[in-house]
Formats: structure tokens, sequence, C-alpha cells
């Protein structure tokens, strides 16, 4: 295991998704105090207003997958329960017994309606899932304003004042987001299906900053994009988090995990206990634990935990190789490389996470 010091006296103490492209504008003022020669390429007006509108897009899609996956989920449990209720009452139960008959239907066509919100069949899933990749293809465009920015440094001829410097960035942002919004579903199919991680990067002949500071350069990207992305993993694999229903990611993989499995063990004793001991058991009893189970498990699944969590921990631990790795480099031009490995382990993430929520199911 790769132990890393983390350095982050500095940090934000408030950390938050969003804070490596300035969202906040007390954010985005202390970048003008601490790395004065890259406020110009840290703060990007333009970038932010197209970033809030997908990232507000995406917040809203995830939470009507959530949602309607879950309430799914639930209403095929209870219409199982409720069935499972009215063959114990046998076929001579009155007519005004509750639950009514009628119930269990309900309850089933509701859940299928509700699975087909939250599957890949309907616009939702697909709308969150672009409008995440067309975020993430924007802050992967905002930080490779800061690899352009290491490539110019020391190099003479290349580099523009801070006006024609905003002029030129202003007229390829538009370029790149033009082309990103109106192919952003055959972009993220290319990365998802194929690996294809080249669609989220500035492209070159671009003026570049002659005022950078290396210094200021490598702490920025250091904070702002290395650190930035391994104390976020961290926090995913924290107590800390509550992006999921109110709880850490991991408690409620463990906790689903052992719920499903203590339901269909439960299930599996009664109706052992009949057949060892002879013990006269209820078959409703047996097969109620074991639609509880499979519920939990098909909760568990449409939700990813299983999968978020591994991604988390292969993320935290190739970027904590890197953060070491780059804590032992001398100057900006050794730390070129981390640079452009982050940027690749971004990449990489991103495409595990399309990968896993594209299939993820909760009903199909």
């Amino acid at each position: 295991m790769v132990t890393v010091q983390m350095r982050t006296t500095n940090y934000m103490p408030n950390h938050k998704f969003n804070d490596d492209v300035r969202l906040d504008a007390a954010d985005r003022q202390s970048v003008s105090e601490r790395w004065p020669t890259l406020a110009t390429v840290l703060v990007n007006d333009e970038l932010l207003e197209i970033f809030r509108e997908h990232e507000q897009t995406a917040s809203t899609n995830k939470n009507i997958v959530y949602v309607s996956g879950t309430a799914a989920v639930i209403s095929l449990v209870c219409s199982l329960c409720v069935m499972l209720r009215q063959l114990a009452d046998g076929p001579g139960g009155s007519e005004f017994s509750w639950p009514p008959h009628s119930l269990s239907a309900y309850l089933a066509a509701s859940g299928i309606l509700l699975g087909l919100i939250s599957s890949r069949y309907c616009p939702y899933r697909r709308r969150w899932l672009a409008s995440r990749f067309v975020t993430e293809s924007l802050r992967a465009w905002h930080f490779s304003e800061l690899l352009r920015a290491s490539d110019a440094t020391g190099e003479s001829g290349v580099a523009s004042d801070a006006d024609e410097y905003r002029t030129d960035r202003r007229r390829r942002l538009k370029a790149f987001t033009s082309d990103l919004l109106a192919t952003a579903a055959s972009r993220m199919d290319r990365m998802r299906e194929h690996g294809d991680t080249s669609v989220a990067t500035s492209t070159g002949g671009a003026l570049r900053l002659a005022s950078v500071d290396a210094s200021e350069l490598a702490e920025a990207f250091r904070v702002l994009r290395l650190e930035h992305q391994l104390l976020y993993a961290m926090h995913k694999l924290s107590p800390d988090d509550r992006t999921v229903s109110g709880l850490p990611l991991v408690v409620l993989g463990q906790v689903t995990d052992l719920l499903a499995a203590l339901s269909l063990m439960a299930a599996l004793c009664i109706a052992a206990a009949e057949l060892v001991f002879g013990a006269p058991t209820s078959p409703s009893f047996a097969l109620a634990f074991t639609v509880l189970g499979i519920g939990v498990r098909a909760w568990r699944d449409g939700l990813g935990l299983g999968a978020d969590e591994l991604r988390y921990r292969e993320y935290e631990f190739r970027l904590s190789v890197l953060k070491g790795e780059w804590d032992e480099m001398p100057d900006l031009g050794s730390r070129r490389r981390i640079m452009r490995e982050t940027e690749a382990a971004v990449a990489d993430e991103l495409r595990a996470f399309l990968r896993a929520h594209e299939h993820a199911q909760y009903l199909f």
C-alpha cells in the first residue's frame, strides 16, 4: 500500500466537488490572491456558465433515476408480499378483506412503470450520463489550459498578454463546446465502449500566457487537480459521504449486502426447519424473506454501490501513487508527466463511471 503525506494546509477547508473550477465567488476571488499569474487561466466565466447548466441537468436527472428506481423496487416488493398474503388467506377469503385483491396488480403495474423510467430505455438515465460527460469534458478542457501553460513556460514566441489570451480562449471554447454539445452522446459512447479518452482535451495551436510563474502553476495543478481528485475519492470512501440516501457509500453497500444475505438465509432456514425437524411452517414467510432479499439486491445493483466503491478505491490508489511521485519531482519540467498521467486517470475514472451506470439495473 502506498502511503502519501497530504500537504493540504492551504487547501479549501470545505471540500466540494466543484470547487476545483471555482464556482463560488469567494473561491474565485482566492485565485487572484493565491495564484496571481494564473488568475486569467483559472477563472473562466464563459465555461462556468455552461458548466452550471449541465451540472444542474445531471443532478436533476440523476435524482429522477434514483427516486424512480427506488420506488420501483419498493412497489414490486410490496406487490409480491401482498400476493403472498392473499395466497396465505386461501381462496375462501372475504371480498372485503384487507389488502384488496387489486392492490397487488396496481403495485406491480406502478413498479414496472417506475422501473422503466429508471432504466436506460427511458431518456432520464441517458440525460444524466450525457450531462455528466459534458461537465467532466468541460472540467478536463479547463485544466488542459494549465497543461498548455506548463508547456509554454520558458519558451519564447508562443505567449500572449491577458487580453489576447482571453479572446483566443473564448474562440476556442466556443468551438469546443459547440462540437461537444452537438456530439456529446456519440463521444460518450466512444469513451464507454472503445476507451476513447481523447475527446475532452483542448486543441493545439492556441495562444498562451507569457507571465505564468512555474511554481504557481505547479502548486495550482497539485491543489486543484491532483489533490482535489484524490481527496474527493477519499471523501466518497469515508463516513462523511452523504451522497446516496443520506448514508455513506461504503456503509450503505455493507448494509445492503448484509440485509440481502440475512433475508435469503432466513428464507432457507424456514424452509429447512420443516424438512429437518418436521416443524410446521408457513411457506409464505420463506417466500417473503426471499422477496425482501431479492429486492434489496436489486436496489443495490440499481444504485451501482459495488461498482462505485470499487471504482473509487482504484481511483484513490492510482492518484495516491501519482501524488507520491509528484512530491519526489524537483521541478515543473519533471512534473509534466505526472500532470498528463493525472488527466489520463481522470478520463479512465469517467469511463468506468459511464460503463457502470449505463448498465446498472433496478429491474431492467
